[in-house]
């Protein structure tokens, strides 16, 4: 899914940041969310807009994953595919508060995701590294509408000491602790035609295939703002439980 998202030479990671607007940044190859074996896609960007047209151009590149990925055996869960047909996974991390936002009082945010975009959510409860996993499962053409919705409870946290914290989060270290954004990686002026040397993944990224297939932000000063992250495939390898709000 990364190699999708970068295009050969990274053309197509350019593409759709000149697009949007927005800076994509995906943690290293061998830099997982803690306990799994995915990376991290973490969108930066100026307005939800913008966010949400990055995820407009992933959704399909998931699809597609989704449509050759094999039903596992057993209990295991697909990277992608949903448990019904025509259904795909999208993972976010989010904060505890965030998750809180995103139930709502009794439960009433999280209906009125399911009921409006017609996608189920879950919420992992574990907390790791201060994340909980969020999961939508759904048909691609509502996944956009529930996402938005998502990112609309994580924005009302704006301004919060946690969303501060979680917004200038990039990705988690191989011993688990969140790696956070430079300064001039949370700045989205290089999108004007000025990257410099700001961007220190950028000929990184450039230069290799990954091996593997596979958050939004006023300009400083001032708290960076981020989607609700999409990993690049599930976010999890275990199924959520007490979190699963349908069975609520």
């Amino acid at each position: 899914l990364i190699a999708r998202m970068l295009g050969k030479g990274g053309n197509r990671k350019d593409q759709i940041q000149d697009e949007t607007g927005c800076k994509i940044i995906i943690s290293g190859r061998d830099d997982y969310f803690p306990g799994t074996r995915f990376r991290v896609l973490v969108i930066l960007g100026e307005t939800p807009d913008g966010m949400l047209g990055v995820l407009d151009h992933l959704i399909p590149d998931i699809t597609d994953c989704a449509k050759k990925e094999q039903q596992p055996s057993g209990n295991a869960e697909a990277n992608f595919r949903g448990p019904e047909a025509g259904q795909c996974i999208i993972r976010c991390v989010v904060t505890k508060q965030m998750s809180s936002a995103i139930i709502g009082p009794k439960g009433n945010n999280a209906r009125a995701i399911r009921e409006e975009s017609s996608c189920k959510v879950a919420i992992d409860t574990n907390v790791t590294s201060g994340h909980q996993q969020v999961k939508l499962i759904g048909e691609p053409r509502n996944l956009t509408l529930a996402l938005a919705m998502v990112n609309r409870h994580i924005q009302d946290q704006f301004g919060t000491p946690g969303y501060t914290e979680w917004s200038t989060i990039k990705g988690f270290d191989r011993a688990g602790n969140p790696v956070h954004c430079s300064p001039g990686e949370l700045s989205t002026s290089w999108i004007k035609g000025d990257r410099g040397d700001q961007w220190s993944e950028w000929e990184e990224e450039r230069e290799r295939t990954p091996r593997r297939p596979p958050m939004p932000a006023a300009p400083p000063p001032g708290p960076a703002r981020r989607a609700a992250i999409p990993p690049p495939e599930s976010l999890t390898s275990h199924k959520a439980q007490k979190g699963d709000l349908d069975s609520a």
